[in-house]
């Protein structure tokens, strides 16, 4: 996912330099109910594929930059996450001793 938002912010940047009339949302999407992870057990937050569909083409014909979908509450949870140190997240690095 960091990978094709880095991308996608690259292709929006470089639009704007070039002066092309086209705009470039980054989609960021929590858990939407589908086959391909239908397996899953949990699905934090999860939206029916109707709900998370509508809320991307919402997202897209808005223009924005970077959308979460659904928004609640996984902007909220992406804002706290950039603040969090590293070493607090599940998987992160141990502090230094």
């Amino acid at each position: 996912k960091a990978a094709v938002a880095t991308l996608t912010e690259g292709i929006r940047n470089e639009m704007k330099a070039i002066g092309l009339p086209i705009s470039v949302t980054t989609l960021m999407p929590g858990f939407i109910h589908t086959a391909i992870n239908a397996h899953q057990a949990a699905k934090p937050f999860a939206v029916d594929v109707r709900t998370g569909c509508k809320a991307m083409v919402e997202a897209i014909e808005s223009e924005a930059e970077v959308v979460f979908v659904p928004a609640w509450p996984w902007r909220w949870i992406a804002t706290i996450l950039r603040f969090l140190p590293a070493s607090r997240l599940p998987g992160g690095p141990k502090p230094a001793h």
